[in-house]
């Protein structure tokens, strides 16, 4: 026993005097000594190599922070910001992060359970009143314009987002409240009204403003003629830019920029119609060919589309030149103006691309979960695509 603890001492006492010559001998590197990092990697990180890049880190992506992203900030988003979002300002969510696939769909089942919204019915009026009530729960100030179908006073309603710095302009986007057929008008045009809810409701939600002001309109009477989109364009298209009262900053009628107006976003399986929606889905964009804005109106077409390859998650869009039969038609002479829709208004939902177009089965139940994501892909499309055209 004894002789073992005399060899563990002297083997302890060997080691120690090692170690002392060692820490106290001169430093004198070479060209094949380790760097300063004490590896042999050329970068500083104390590792031999504990990456594979030969930087500063403890990864492998060739950048000098903690992450494997390959750029200089420490999360994993590609950009060079602090957040994890992919642009390079430092908050924590995405533009998109406040829409919601759940709202979307409550709100088409909402106003379908009310009836098909016959302009002029209980029904109307009932999902009116409801939809007026949601826009003050989100703190915007209900608008309307009046005017006479038939000897009947009608209005359709507007609220508005003012521009932070540039509030004598504006974009429009709009959708129809009206139905017909004595369903619920779940697609025929809950889905468009939906669209244009849940974007205000994600603009209104914001920290802050877009630069230029953004109005939501709800119009009355397409199915019987665009008379409320006629109505608003008569009435109010000579009162653009006026400062009222004048130094108040305050613009009750914008300069219209453009209308973009959703009118059927759930449906698309082909024609003839297939039971489940085909793989090849995809928005229509549609402008006037021969209308007097038709290049601008193109332009604009072109940016939602884009928008759908920045901002959509699961479907694309296609530019179509036959806009016509949707409330964005009376602007079309005055303002770049689209529709977006699910298919083709001439050749394709006219010959029957949607069994329910404008009968009694257009309720909530006859669409599928992946017509609620394909509708849904046209609010991301456009809300992304806003965000850029209103802070330019």
């Amino acid at each position: 026993m004894k002789r073992s603890i005399a060899v563990f001492v002297s083997c302890l006492l060997v080691g120690l005097a090692a170690m002392l010559t060692y820490c106290s001998a001169p430093s004198s590197q070479s060209d094949n000594d380790a760097p300063p990092g004490g590896d042999a990697d050329g970068d500083t990180d104390g590792d031999a190599d504990g990456d594979a890049d030969g930087d500063a880190d403890s990864d492998a992506d060739g950048d000098t922070d903690s992450d494997a992203d390959g750029d200089t900030d420490s999360d994993a988003d590609g950009d060079t910001d602090a957040d994890a979002d992919g642009d390079t300002d430092t908050d924590t969510s995405g533009p998109l992060d406040c829409l919601s696939l759940e709202e979307f769909k409550q709100t088409i089942k909402t106003l379908s359970d009310f009836g098909d919204r016959k302009q002029g019915s209980a029904s109307y009026d009932e999902a009116d009143q409801w939809l007026q009530q949601r826009l003050e729960q989100l703190g915007y100030e209900v608008e309307r314009v009046e005017y006479t179908y038939n000897g009947s006073p009608r209005s359709s309603m507007y609220v508005t987002i003012v521009g932070s710095t540039l509030p004598d302009r504006m974009y429009m986007v709009s959708a129809h409240l009206d139905g017909r057929s004595g369903g619920g008008a779940a697609d025929d045009d809950a889905s468009g009204v939906s669209t244009v809810l849940e974007m205000a409701r994600c603009f209104a939600e914001a920290p802050q403003p877009p630069k230029v002001s953004i109005r939501f309109i709800f119009w009355n009477n397409e199915e019987t003629g665009l008379q409320g989109s006629r109505a608003y364009r008569n009435q109010r298209k000579d009162l653009q830019g006026i400062e009222d009262p004048v130094g108040s900053g305050n613009y009750p009628e914008p300069n219209w920029l453009g209308i973009i107006q959703f009118d059927m976003v759930l449906y698309d399986h082909g024609l003839p119609p297939q039971p489940d929606q085909i793989p090849e889905a995809d928005l229509d964009v549609s402008y006037q060919k021969d209308s007097v804005q038709a290049a601008a109106s193109k332009e604009l077409a072109e940016a939602l589309v884009q928008g759908a390859v920045l901002y959509a998650d699961d479907y694309p869009a296609q530019v179509g030149d036959n806009m016509y039969n949707t409330d964005s038609a009376p602007y079309e002479d005055l303002i770049p103006a689209v529709s977006v829709r699910e298919n083709r208004r001439d050749n394709e939902i006219g010959n029957g691309s949607n069994p329910y177009y404008h009968t009694a089965q257009d309720v909530y139940e006859s669409y599928s979960e992946e017509d609620f994501l394909f509708g849904f892909n046209a609010v991301q499309m456009t809300t992304g695509t806003l965000l850029d055209l209103a802070n330019p």
